[in-house]
C-alpha cells in the first residue's frame, strides 16, 4: 500500500471505470449493423486488447518480468461474440496481486475467462507434452 492510501499498482475503481468503459464499447460494437465477420472479429480484439493492456498496466504488471498473452481463438484473433478469453499470466518471478487485479475485472465484465498462470519454465514443459 502507498502512502496515499490507493494499492500500489493503481486503484480499483480505475479498473472498475476501465471495466464499465469497455463493457459500454463492446455493446456498441456488436450492435452495429452488418454481418459479423472477419472486420468485426478485428474490432473486437482490438476493443478487448486495448482493455486487458489498460488493466494489465493498472494491475502493476507493467516493468516486471511479465507479460499477458492472449492463446486460443483470441490468440488467434477469432474473438467473436460467445468466445470466452484465453489467457496466460506468464511470469519470471512473484507475481503478487496483478493476477487477481486483472482476473477480476474481467469476470465483473461477465465474460468468460480461461486463465493461468504459469513461469516460462512451466509454459514450455506443458507444451512439450501438450502443444493444445
Amino acid at each position: 500500500m502507498r502512502t496515499d492510501g490507493t494499492i500500489a499498482g493503481g486503484n480499483p475503481a480505475d479498473a472498475a471505470v476501465v471495466t464499465s468503459r469497455f463493457v459500454a464499447d463492446r455493446t456498441e460494437l456488436l450492435r452495429r449493423p452488418g454481418p459479423p465477420g472477419p472486420g468485426r472479429r478485428r474490432a473486437l480484439v482490438g476493443l478487448t486488447d486495448e482493455w486487458l493492456q489498460e488493466l494489465f498496466r493498472l494491475a502493476g504488471g507493467e516493468g516486471r518480468r511479465m507479460a499477458l498473452v492472449a492463446i486460443g481463438g483470441y490468440g488467434r484473433g477469432e474473438l467473436s461474440v460467445g468466445s470466452d478469453l484465453d489467457l496466460l499470466l506468464l511470469h519470471d518471478g512473484p507475481v503478487g496481486e496483478v493476477a487477481d487485479r486483472i482476473w477480476y475485472p474481467v469476470w465483473d465484465s461477465k465474460l468468460k475467462l480461461d486463465h493461468s498462470v504459469r513461469t516460462l519454465a512451466e509454459a514450455r514443459r506443458l507444451a512439450s507434452q501438450d502443444l493444445k
